[in-house]
């Protein structure tokens, strides 16, 4: 994600910082706690919330129930 700040009057975009890498992939976060959801991909276990329709796999259980309204088409947000 990108941040904008002024300067003399012109729009500069600005890289949102990310100072937390991943000891194994190297991928950076810009917060702890996305780092350690994404090291959880990295585990030996398998991901623990599984789709019935599909079969698909999760590592969180938000995920999963994001998914399962895409099978649905469940769109319970208005814009």
């Amino acid at each position: 994600e990108e941040e904008e700040e002024e300067e003399g009057g012109k729009k500069k975009r600005k890289k949102k910082q990310k100072p937390f890498p991943c000891s194994r992939c190297g991928k950076s976060f810009p917060e702890s706690a996305a780092l350690l959801r994404h090291q959880r991909g990295h585990g030996a276990e398998p991901p623990g919330h599984s789709c019935p329709s599909c079969g698909a796999a999760f590592a969180e259980g938000s995920a999963l129930l994001a998914h399962l309204r895409a099978h649905a088409a469940d769109k319970p947000y208005t814009c």
